[in-house]
């Protein structure tokens, strides 16, 4: 079976060539590419097939296709297919198009077991069982400057145990070894059609290093304060870690936003790996990102002439659940550290929406952000504010319980001083008043299933109270089972149902069987729940008797 894929094209050309590995090693070796390289496969193969004619379903839509396209059985070798948009099967690397594949009964699995040495597993790709007496030749592909083309030098030649078992070693010194394997039985034969592997014979000794870790009481500081920090030093021995030694010696620098040393202290280690000390910051010099360093490690700060905010602004929470088109109110405070009140101060509100999509659902639309509305008013005696807003939809999108829209509200607030700072807060609502979850995983033993957890929430993620009735149904499941493509399902079929069934029977004819597109067979338990009561509902004994 070959997955065709095409666009804007009515009618392709298909044929079966056969080809000797010899051939196809000896271009391999040449490096052609493009044009060269197939007019050089064609002029060594044999065609076996006719040239078969495929009318291709084609919509007049400009978009990619696919299709699956059946060949009939070939005996033990090496072969060409291919397809092309003119009789001739003359190059054109828009419209032509070829595979090489091989076919056999023999396969194989390979893995690094040690140092140097590779295992190889001889098997029937029919049955799994292991192929004993096969003879397993390994092959190193090794560019050649001198030649300039690659070179395949024979490494060895091994025949697998009664397991189908082979073992080898790397050749040489080198410390990447690229090889390629070909099978081969009484009655049988595996190409490796160029394809490498890689065996790395390179392992790092343990090393032993020091690594340390610095903690310091903030990230960031102003000019001329006191920077405290403390280190914790490890020991690593290959993959072993262990504390420092105590008494080990530590430099510890502080340098600037040049790199300039600004400051040095010698630490040394306690007999839990750590150390502690300080430093004081310039007064003068550039703001920036200065470091703390050591041989084994280091650390950023930021030294900013920051100034130290006097009050902050904080919402209140928002009550109740919203509706779109609801009008929706917004409470809030400035706050003065001090404890003062912050009477008079400007308030500049703003609210920009965005549109949601639960995670199921989330269709090809570009989530456009909107001002909705902005005001300015002032903060009352006690440093209060409030305002409303209306929760207006984005009508360009479709109205469904998949969509919601995030509000986000943002006030900057400015005291007398002209001091400004700032706070943010997102409301979300919907064209429903709640949203309902379970707690369940997508594959569960019915023996195991005891507890189903139900969630009622408002769009904000507050627990509301809410009644309803758990239902619980049987799916159609399939009546066979088939093997999954190794693509991606086409969205055209080139044959019948009853010639598929005929010629592909293991593989479904149209889509595989979907459990979101599932039919309904039969409500199976149907039960009343009532999250104001309670969130866990026990189905153990609903499963024993309904399934």
């Amino acid at each position: 079976m070959v997955k065709l894929n095409y666009r804007n094209i009515p009618q392709v050309y298909g044929k079966i060539l056969s080809i000797s590995n010899a051939d196809l090693d000896d271009l391999a070796a040449r490096n052609f590419y493009g044009e060269n390289y197939f007019k050089a496969l064609i002029k060594k193969a044999k065609p076996i097939t006719k040239t078969v004619t495929y009318n291709l379903h084609l919509p007049k839509d400009f978009q990619s296709h696919a299709t699956e396209l059946i060949l009939d059985g070939l005996p033990v070798g090496t072969y060409i297919v291919m397809f092309s948009g003119n009789k001739d099967f003359k190059y054109d690397s828009t419209i032509t198009t070829y595979g090489i594949f091989s076919v056999s009964n023999l396969s194989f699995i390979t893995q690094t077991v040690e140092k140097s040495y590779q295992e190889i597993f001889v098997i029937n790709r029919v049955t799994g069982e292991p192929v004993p007496n096969a003879v397993v030749r390994i092959w190193e592909n090794k560019y050649s400057y001198k030649k300039r083309r690659y070179i395949k030098t024979k490494v060895g030649s091994y025949v697998s145990d009664n397991q189908g078992y082979v073992k080898f070693k790397s050749k040489g010194n080198t410390s990447y070894f690229t090889f390629s394997v070909d099978i081969k039985t009484d009655d049988d034969y595996l190409p490796d059609l160029n394809k490498n592997y890689y065996l790395s014979t390179y392992h790092s000794p343990k090393k032993t290093y020091y690594k340390v870790n610095f903690f310091t009481d903030r990230s960031i500081y102003r000019p001329g304060q006191t920077v405290n920090f403390k280190i914790i030093a490890t020991k690593h021995i290959g993959d072993k870690v262990e504390l420092a030694e105590a008494k080990r010696q530590y430099q510890v620098e502080l340098m600037d936003v040049n790199y300039q040393q600004v400051g040095k202290l010698n630490l040394q280690l306690n007999e839990f790996g750590s150390a502690s000390g300080s430093f004081v910051l310039p007064k003068d010099g550039l703001p920036g990102r200065f470091t703390i360093r050591t041989t084994d490690g280091s650390v950023n700060i930021r030294v900013e002439a920051y100034k130290r905010p006097k009050f902050f602004v904080k919402f209140n929470p928002v009550k109740g659940n919203y509706i779109i088109n609801d009008s929706i109110t917004i409470t809030g405070k400035a706050v003065s550290y001090a404890g003062a009140s912050l009477s008079g101060s400007t308030v500049s509100y703003w609210v920009v929406r965005t549109p949601v999509w639960t995670w199921r659902y989330y269709p090809w639309l570009h989530c456009q952000q909107t001002v909705i509305t902005t005001g300015t008013i002032t903060t009352d005696a006690q440093g209060n504010f409030n305002f409303k807003f209306k929760a207006f939809p984005d009508l360009s999108y479709p109205k469904n319980d998949k969509i919601s829209f995030n509000y986000r509200v943002q006030v900057d607030v400015t005291d007398i001083n002209g001091e400004t700072q700032s706070a943010y807060k997102t409301v979300t609502a919907a064209y429903t008043a709640m949203k309902i979850s379970a707690d369940m995983l997508n594959n569960v033993d019915k023996n195991d299933f005891d507890t189903l957890r139900i969630n009622t929430k408002n769009w904000n993620n507050v627990d509301v109270a809410a009644s309803g009735k758990i239902e619980i149904y049987s799916l159609e499941s399939p009546e066979k089972y088939f093997v999954e493509r190794n693509w991606k399902q086409p969205d055209f079929q080139y044959y019948d149902e009853d010639e598929w069934n005929v010629k592909m029977k293991k593989f479904r004819y149209g889509s595989d069987w979907n459990l979101n597109t599932a039919k309904v067979k039969k409500l199976i338990i149907s039960r009343k729940f009532d999250t104001g009561k309670s969130h866990y509902y026990k189905f153990k004994k609903y499963f024993k008797n309904n399934i």
